[in-house]
């Protein structure tokens, strides 16, 4: 059974989430719930989750993906093999950002559930804090870092838009447009950045500094708020 939970609004999002979570759990109590981000997920553990069925007492298991289509290849595993998600005797919750028109279609007839969440033009939008970022407007990234958790927009959710943020401008540093599968305008924004922002390999070394400091939240359940503050304020 798959549900997706589309949108940039992710407030509503995260309510709906909570709701499908609930009754989810309400009707299985016992069964396992395993998260999986764009970061944790792989080809073996997409194959995983399929031929996974739960435990010696309990028939499912509840799956939570999160923007895991921006991995390319595990998206389009996961659309050539959307009939089996849809007809699994597992949950699984499929939460995006965004997706194209083509995408969206089908997602949309092959789920159980399929709700979006977009923002109102007066609510803060995370992606504004890409282009302080690529830019390295250090005050302004700082300001709108804090508009967002505000806003109450989750660490987890401001580390995945400063992470593609960066992994946008590797992209254009090594590839062509059409090679980098960025679309035109996020390219020469990127490229734009990079000539007057960014020295040779620093977006990549950036990253590796981003990455370490989510993982290192995680294993030791030090804040990820104010390792993302720090993060900012020594770029």
């Amino acid at each position: 059974m798959l549900f997706t939970i589309l949108g940039d609004n992710f407030s509503k999002r995260q309510k709906k989430l909570k709701s499908v979570m609930a009754g989810l759990k309400k009707k299985k109590p016992d069964a396992n719930f395993i998260h999986w981000d764009f970061l944790d997920l792989n080809e073996e553990k997409l194959e995983e989750s399929l031929n996974t069925v739960g435990g010696l007492f309990e028939s499912k298991n509840i799956y939570l993906f999160s923007n895991i289509f921006q991995k390319v290849k595990i998206k389009n595993i996961f659309l050539e093999r959307i009939d089996e998600f849809a007809s699994s005797e597992n949950a699984f919750i499929l939460t995006l950002d965004k997706v194209g028109a083509a995408e969206k279609k089908i997602l949309r007839e092959k789920s159980y559930l399929f709700e979006e969440f977009n923002l109102d033009k007066k609510e803060f939008n995370p992606f504004s804090l890409s282009d302080e970022l690529q830019n390295k407007n250090k005050k302004a990234l700082w300001l709108k870092y804090h508009q967002a958790l505000n806003s109450d927009l989750p660490a987890e959710r401001i580390f995945s838009t400063l992470f593609f943020s960066l992994k946008s401008l590797i992209l254009a540093e090594k590839f062509s447009e059409k090679e980098s599968g960025l679309k035109a305008y996020p390219y020469k924004k990127a490229i734009s950045a990079l000539k007057n922002k960014w020295k040779a390999g620093e977006a990549e070394e950036k990253t590796f500094q981003l990455v370490s400091l989510y993982n290192q939240s995680r294993q030791s359940g030090l804040n990820l708020k104010d390792s993302l503050e720090k993060f900012i304020l020594e770029l």
